[in-house]
């Protein structure tokens, strides 16, 4: 993997940010789903409840999780919302009867760091070195076997994002811990392509996330944020031109990344950083600074 040295420029701000708390909720986790207007957010004892942009409400709903173990993701397909915890995945189902919203719920003793939706209607949840464990909610779920991406019993999966559709089918990127990361397709009968996998020796990935791409919406890029806060932009997600950061610029150990509305966000151990304007700032050519703030 090559990459291009990059400057940046740090700025220390002081300033207020508006915020709430939620009453007996404690926040582990906050994702818009495609097809949602609000968001979703899960809590540290399995609760998950949705937050009104327009009215800046909070609405609770039933308990989730039934161990109660915090949420760290939520994806959605059709009539199926789906939870992870670090010990189960539990997906529940709306049907509607004599014009009222009845819930049923499958609960999958199985662990993740998160969990994704397929266009064909499938959940995808990174089970460790066991790879990832694909699932369709409108079958049985009685023995799931988890489906390796790669050798049996190599890189630990850790954390999935779907970058969307392909004529292979929806194409899948994973961060792979010491492994790297990977990509691999997923059919519309759910199964998996030949996966690719880059990783580094000294790269520990902790996290990846989706670039939208203005011009090409079928050709995303992808964000890879590694264990020592450093950074590597896969431009086109499809292909292999990478550059970024070779040194840690952020304080702390990284834990999530994310981009919205076109900005950046790091979260950190110590620090939630973002990059302004990221789109038009991502790296272009081998040296460039970029603005970065932290608080």
């Amino acid at each position: 993997m090559s990459q291009g040295n990059l400057s940046t420029t740090h700025q220390e701000e002081q300033f207020e940010v508006p915020g709430f708390r939620i009453p007996d909720f404690e926040i582990s986790c906050a994702v818009k789903l495609a097809g949602h207007q609000d968001p979703f957010l899960g809590s540290n004892d399995g609760k998950l409840a949705t937050y009104s942009q327009k009215n800046h409400t909070v609405i609770h709903r039933e308990p989730f999780a039934p161990g109660g173990e915090a949420i760290n993701g939520v994806a959605s397909t059709g009539k199926f919302l789906a939870i992870s915890t670090r010990t189960e995945i539990a997906v529940w189902a709306t049907n509607k009867i004599d014009g009222r919203d009845e819930f049923t719920t499958i609960s999958i003793p199985r662990g993740s760091h998160g969990i994704v939706a397929t266009t064909s209607g499938r959940f995808v949840a990174p089970v460790g070195i066991d790879g990832l464990l694909v699932f369709d909610p409108r079958e049985s779920v009685d023995d799931l076997i988890p489906m390796i991406s790669g050798e049996p019993g190599g890189s630990y999966h850790y954390r999935v994002v779907n970058l969307g559709p392909t004529p292979q089918g929806d194409l899948l990127a994973f961060a792979l811990r010491q492994g790297g990361f990977g990509r691999v397709t997923i059919s519309n009968s759910g199964e998996l392509g030949l996966a690719q996998q880059t990783g580094r020796s000294d790269l520990d990935v902790i996290d990846v996330c989706r670039w939208p791409n203005p011009v090409e919406q079928d050709r995303p890029g992808l964000a890879i944020l590694g264990r020592d806060c450093s950074l590597t932009f896969l431009k086109d997600a499809h292909g292999s031109d990478f550059h970024g950061f070779t040194a840690p610029i952020f304080e702390g150990k990284a834990q999530r990344i994310l981009i919205a509305n076109g900005h950046l966000f790091i979260l950190t151990s110590r620090k939630l950083y973002t990059i302004p304007d990221f789109e038009r700032s991502i790296p272009s050519k081998r040296s460039e600074s970029m603005v970065l703030s932290g608080w």
